[in-house]
């Protein structure tokens, strides 16, 4: 998936899911569990926002919690690493 498609997955759980659960950690947390190679552990705003904030990136909206995995896919494609790999990186 590119950033886009996470763009689009972003917008899709905006729209869609009831009572804002795309904004809860532990919904967040669910699809990591699930799909650990597309969604990043990072299950807090605020610290993929910190994250990717080292990383040189910084995101647009800070509470878009599926956007924000799409970036760590991002960089841990041009790694070749697995993204839990990137988050755990001090």
């Amino acid at each position: 998936m590119d950033i886009d498609e996470y763009k689009k997955l972003q917008k899709y759980f905006d729209d869609n899911m009831k009572y804002n659960m795309n904004k809860l950690g532990w919904v967040h947390k669910y699809y990591h569990m699930i799909y650990p190679d597309v969604i990043d552990d990072f299950h807090s705003a605020k610290w993929q926002r910190n994250g990717l904030i080292c990383c040189g990136i910084t995101p647009v909206k800070e509470d878009n919690l599926y956007e924000m995995a799409g970036y760590f896919r991002l960089i841990a494609n041009r790694c070749g690493l697995p993204i839990n790999y990137i988050t755990a990186v001090p």
